[in-house]
């Protein structure tokens, strides 16, 4: 299902101390010709959707053997903040956790499309449901960052109390 699709390996280089930090971990689609990829978009973002349990299966792997074969001393991958209604992302990151030194997760902004089963949450309760997810990816061990802070819509309310659970803020 998920075989014209890798993870390609962004550098993100640090400017002040001049080296590569870490790679950033992205989703492609093959595109044609050989060894040509393009970046996730819309129509992979629905499909995505559409097969979760079978995607976050096929994105654990593909970690773990990046990991397991230590091919980048350290990596980071996005998350959307709506993935953390759904149970399959932590325990993705629960079985990930052995790596958690390897990992870094970057949660970029989006407009969170509630469940309908959470459709009642008011934005403080949003927070709420949001600031526990982050807090249970830190005592898995991960360090968690914001990822393209400004270029959507912030999801918590109270961005600046949220930012005291970060280390780094990555701005766009």
């Amino acid at each position: 299902m998920f075989k014209n699709y890798r993870l390609i390996a962004q550098p993100v280089y640090d400017i002040k101390h001049k080296k590569i930090i870490m790679h950033e971990l992205v989703i492609g689609k093959k595109a044609g010709k050989k060894g040509s990829f393009t970046k996730i978009d819309d129509e992979m973002s629905t499909f995505f959707e559409e097969n979760y349990s079978s995607f976050i299966n096929w994105l654990q792997k593909e970690l773990m053997k990046i990991v397991a074969k230590k091919v980048y001393p350290k990596i980071s991958i996005n998350i959307r903040s709506s993935q953390f209604f759904r149970l399959e992302t932590m325990k993705m990151f629960e079985k990930l956790r052995i790596y958690n030194e390897q990992i870094v997760i970057e949660i970029t902004e989006d407009l969170v499309q509630l469940p309908e089963s959470k459709s009642h949450f008011t934005l403080a309760e949003l927070d709420a449901f949001l600031y526990g997810k982050i807090r249970s990816l830190q005592a898995f061990g991960y360090e968690v960052m914001l990822d393209d802070v400004g270029c959507g819509s912030i999801v918590w309310n109270g961005l600046c109390i949220t930012c005291l659970l970060f280390q780094d803020l990555k701005f766009h």
